[in-house]
């Protein structure tokens, strides 16, 4: 509940502060668009998460805190992917990057059908990079290796 009560008036700080910002400019959405936003979110969802803590009572669960071995394991993969992503985004640009990564996360780490995670890959990595480009009008990083950037990548 503490930890709970924490984020909610963390969430409401951020509510706060985002109104001190332009909500809306003449073109597109302000700079106190989305911290307004994510605010609310994080709001709401700490309001649903109190209540379930609320409701079920000092008889939680009794499981350790600390993951056993494989759930260690898997932090540390999750962590090293997200540097070396990070670390590959310049020199391979946002799409093959993005593509590798959560294929990575999804094959290895979450398991899933490799028809869905195939799918899922490509979408969130072209696809992300379409819509920003076209719908709103953001360049994400491209590859800077000159075979990848003369295939549009």
């Amino acid at each position: 509940i503490v930890t709970g009560a924490i984020f909610l008036a963390g969430s409401i700080y951020v509510i706060a502060e985002s109104l001190r910002l332009r909500y809306y400019d003449s073109l597109a959405p302000g700079p106190g668009f989305f911290p307004f936003w994510l605010g609310v979110t994080i709001a709401l969802l700490d309001v649903v998460w109190l209540y379930q803590v609320w409701r079920q009572g000092a008889g939680g669960k009794s499981e350790s805190f600390f993951p056993n071995r494989s759930g260690v394991v898997r932090v540390a993969a999750i962590i090293f992917a997200l540097a070396l992503s990070t670390a590959l985004l310049g020199t391979l640009g946002y799409r093959i990057t993005r593509l590798a990564f959560l294929f990575f996360m999804l094959a290895v780490l979450g398991r899933q059908n490799l028809v869905i995670t195939t799918a899922v890959a490509f979408f969130g990595s072209f696809g992300i990079h379409y819509a920003f480009n076209a719908w709103l009008g953001v360049s994400l990083p491209s590859a800077s290796i000159d075979v990848l950037n003369n295939l549009g990548l």
